[in-house]
C-alpha cells in the first residue's frame, strides 16, 4: 500500500505541478519579449520550439537526487558508493560548452539541441509527450482567446518557491484584452 501511495503521489506531482510550472515559464518568456510573442502569434509552427526553450531555460524540475551505486569521480572529486548526489538539470540545460547561447531563446531548429528537462535514458519522464502536448495546446488556446496578453506589472520580477528540485513561480500577473 505504501508503494501504491508513493506512485500515486509522484503521478499527481509530475502530472500537475510540473506542467503548471512549464506553462508559467512559457507565458513569462512570451510576456517578457513582445517581439517573440508577436512572432509566435503570427507563426504557430513556432509554439513547439517555444515550449522546448522554456523547458531548457526554466526546467520545471531543476534537479534529480540520485544514489551513487559505485565509487566514481565527478569533477575530480571521489564520490563513494552509497552517497547521495543532486544532478542539477537546470544548470546542465544552460551549459555553455553545449549550448552556443545558453541564456538566450533560440527558435531556430538548427540551433536547438536536446535538453535534460525530462531526464534521459532509464530516467526519462514517462509524461514528457503529454506535458509537451498540454503546453502547446495551452499556448495556442491563450493566443486564440486573447488578442492582447501582457504583464500586469511592467517591472514584474518572478519569485520562486524555495525548493531545490521544483521551479515553481509563486505568481504571474497577466492582463488580457480583445476577447
Amino acid at each position: 500500500m505504501e508503494e501504491v501511495i508513493a506512485i500515486a503521489y509522484v503521478v499527481l506531482v509530475a502530472g500537475n505541478e510540473t506542467t503548471v510550472n512549464l506553462l508559467s515559464s512559457v507565458m513569462l518568456m512570451l510576456l517578457q519579449d513582445p517581439a517573440l510573442m508577436s512572432r509566435v502569434r503570427a507563426d504557430r509552427a513556432l509554439v513547439p520550439g517555444v515550449v522546448e526553450e522554456a523547458l531548457r531555460l526554466n526546467s520545471p524540475v531543476q534537479g534529480f537526487p540520485r544514489l551513487v551505486t559505485r565509487e566514481t569521480q565527478i569533477g575530480g572529486v571521489t564520490v563513494p558508493a552509497g552517497a547521495q548526489v543532486m544532478l542539477m538539470i537546470g544548470a546542465a540545460n544552460r551549459d555553455p560548452a553545449y549550448f552556443a547561447s545558453p541564456d538566450d531563446v533560440d527558435l531556430d531548429p538548427e540551433h536547438q539541441q536536446a535538453h535534460l528537462a525530462f531526464g534521459k535514458g532509464a530516467h526519462f519522464c514517462l509524461g514528457a509527450t503529454l506535458s509537451r502536448l498540454e503546453a502547446g495546446l495551452a499556448v495556442n488556446a491563450m493566443l486564440d482567446r486573447f488578442n492582447e496578453l501582457k504583464l500586469a506589472e511592467p517591472d514584474f520580477v518572478p519569485t520562486y518557491a524555495d525548493n531545490a528540485i521544483l521551479r515553481s513561480m509563486l505568481r504571474l500577473p497577466i492582463t488580457t484584452g480583445g476577447n
